[in-house]
């Protein structure tokens, strides 16, 4: 529920932010549609490790904005974010104890909230956003090696059959990010566009697997919660339109 709350407060400062503009007279100039490729790196951390942290690796996405740019190189607007990761965990004595040969984890993070952006040279726009996260976190132990009988003992196995190990996610989310723009000649409208992003993504995690609530750890702890941190950056390229509004 505090991650809730605070995702609640982010959004009413932002857009307290906007109605403080428009009582200014603040002008909006523009209306902007973006849309981005990202790829770079990153690491998920679990607060109960015993699953294991896992290991750096690639990480991609997708990211759409749509903003309102007002005097001075002011914007607002909202977004949707996407990213993913593929990661091998590390170790633990869990796994090990399972005799479980292949750790991956994929953590997906699809979200949507709001962007805010400056343009403090003319090619270059600084920002943030703060968003809302709904993804999941998947651990594909289901076709790899694992004693059975010691994952009983724990209670990944139900009736026969392994606990599928997948939970959903509640999140807050953080981002900032700079991106050049390169306006085309012939057609002054759209820019392409190339940047970094930092990100720190803070999740709940909720099984969805009922399963799951009988599983444990080596130290007793339940399985079918938890939470997990995920940081990394990304470069990111893409474009964007501009519709243009008021005098030139």
């Amino acid at each position: 529920m505090k991650k809730w709350l605070l995702t609640l407060m982010a959004f009413v400062t932002f857009f307290s932010f906007g109605g403080l503009m428009s009582q200014n007279e603040a002008q909006a100039q523009e209306v902007e549609f973006e849309l981005l490729g990202k790829l770079g790196g990153g690491s998920t951390y679990f607060k109960n490790a015993s699953l294991g942290d896992s290991e750096f690796n690639i990480l991609g996405g997708l990211q759409m904005t749509v903003l309102c740019r007002f005097d001075l190189g002011l914007a607002i607007g909202v977004n949707f974010n996407w990213s993913m990761i593929n990661q091998r965990l590390d170790e633990t004595q869990l796994n090990y104890a399972l005799e479980w040969k292949d750790r991956e984890v994929t953590v997906q993070h699809p979200s949507f909230g709001v962007a805010f952006r400056y343009i403090l040279l003319d090619m270059l726009d600084l920002g943030l956003w703060v968003n809302y996260g709904f993804g999941s976190v998947a651990i594909d132990y289901r076709k790899g090696t694992m004693n059975e009988t010691v994952a009983s003992a724990y209670g990944l196995m139900a009736n026969g059959r392994r606990s599928n190990l997948k939970w959903d996610l509640q999140s807050f989310e953080m981002g900032v990010m700079g991106e050049f723009a390169w306006h085309i000649p012939a057609v002054p409208e759209l820019a392409i566009l190339v940047g970094l992003q930092l990100y720190l993504d803070a999740s709940r995690m909720l099984a969805s697997d009922s399963t799951l609530s009988e599983a444990r750890d080596m130290h007793n702890n339940k399985l079918d919660e938890n939470s997990v941190t995920t940081i990394g950056f990304m470069v990111v390229f893409g474009a964007r339109y501009d519709l243009r509004f008021g005098d030139e």
